[in-house]
């Protein structure tokens, strides 16, 4: 079950908030609405520049009727910055304003030692902007780099995102699933960075979401355009769905990018979908085994459409490969059942531009032509599934 809506007494207990900002804001809870959308906005890296930019996104076009936007910026000051220009954490909500060159949103807090990559730290975040800006349904989305999930050592026990320069902190995928549990869960993930829409990932998300969002790609450095996100919310109307939320998301970035032909994607998911997909994933790689030659498969896999990350697959167009090997029936008809299933059940709504993606089905998945990681072992999705066994086999 996933708990959107903890009871505001008992969240007032666990969450201290911070000290007020310059602004003053008060710290008594919103009126109930329809949607809050809580934007998690590490530039405490390379990214310090983009940060100004997104907030003027979000004004220009203003929150949607019914919804509130609540906003994490951490900034770290490059050398190249102008003095004057602010840095460290800051929290606002996001208020229409015309003037793209400065940010006119409500400063609600200014915090000082924030660390934006720790988890524990995203995890208040979610519960303080919950206590704050009550609503029906939640929407995180983490921006920042993204780096699927690969771990690291051995300065970082893990990575997949959020970095923080400055601390030396990032966020793996078991923290981040952990941030999402402890801050109650949400409506709609997403992850405005590269990367991690895989199959790994949306495992270990699942029982925290019902809906996550993201790119199996890398992004263009423009990353989401928010006035166009904002927009498309806008548009969906009263009170709608989780589901609606996240195919408005990617109709939106799809609409930014697929006009200049950028390589782009994104695809929202049916997070109740994830454990069935493990579960057909491991029949299929059973049957996989005994039905195909180990090189023919291979081959298949190396064919297979690649993200820019090691091992990254499209899972879909590797099922559709598999699929053609001579003389399997069998798993011609098992692989077109289930890259059925991930079409339509799973992956829900689907984008993809630039000629290179044609065959991106929406959901990487790690198939590396070498030997597996070591490191792999340590994902729930290899301790609850036999993938990694199937990729052992694979590649001994």
């Amino acid at each position: 079950m996933i708990l959107t809506n903890l009871p505001l007494l008992f969240l007032a207990v666990l969450l201290p908030l911070s000290a007020a900002g310059p602004a003053g804001a008060e710290n008594a809870p919103g009126p109930v609405k329809d949607w809050t959308i809580m934007v998690f906005m590490n530039g405490k890296n390379d990214l310090t520049m983009q940060v100004e930019k997104d907030l003027n996104e979000m004004e220009t076009q203003g929150p949607p009727a019914g919804m509130t936007v609540v906003v994490e910026a951490g900034r770290a000051k490059p050398e190249q910055a102008e003095t004057g220009q602010w840095t460290g954490v800051r929290r606002y909500e996001i208020l229409k304003d015309t003037d793209p060159a400065s940010v006119g949103s409500r400063l609600l807090q200014s915090l000082s030692g924030a660390d934006m990559g720790s988890w524990k730290h995203l995890s208040e975040f979610g519960r303080w902007a919950k206590l704050r800006y009550p609503a029906r349904n939640y929407m995180l989305i983490v921006w920042n780099h993204g780096n699927a999930w690969r771990f690291i050592a051995p300065r970082n026990r893990g990575k997949a995102i959020s970095f923080d320069e400055e601390s030396g902190s990032v966020i793996d995928i078991a923290q981040l699933a952990a941030a999402l549990k402890e801050m109650g869960g949400v409506d709609v993930y997403a992850s405005d960075a590269c990367l991690m829409q895989m199959a790994e990932i949306t495992y270990e998300l699942a029982p925290h979401s019902r809906v996550i969002v993201g790119s199996a790609e890398t992004e263009p450095v423009e990353g989401w355009n928010y006035s166009l996100l904002l927009e498309s919310l806008a548009a969906l109307g009263e009170r709608p769905s989780p589901k609606a939320v996240g195919a408005a998301a990617v109709e939106a970035y799809n609409r930014f990018y697929s006009p200049s032909d950028s390589a782009a994607t994104l695809s929202a998911l049916d997070a109740a979908a994830a454990r069935t997909l493990r579960e057909k994933l491991d029949d299929w790689a059973a049957l996989a085994m005994a039905a195909a030659p180990r090189r023919l498969l291979l081959r298949a896999g190396g064919a297979a459409l690649s993200y820019k990350r090691e091992g990254s697959k499209d899972l879909v167009h590797f099922l559709t490969l598999a699929g053609k090997i001579p003389d399997a029936p069998s798993l011609a008809a098992g692989s077109e059942e289930l890259a059925g299933f991930i079409r339509t059940a799973l992956v829900y709504k689907n984008a993809a531009s630039g000629p290179q993606y044609g065959n991106s089905g929406g959901l990487g998945i790690y198939l590396p032509m070498a030997p597996v990681r070591e490191e792999y072992q340590g994902l729930s999705w290899a301790k609850d599934g036999k993938w990694d066994e199937f990729l052992n086999w694979l590649i001994p």
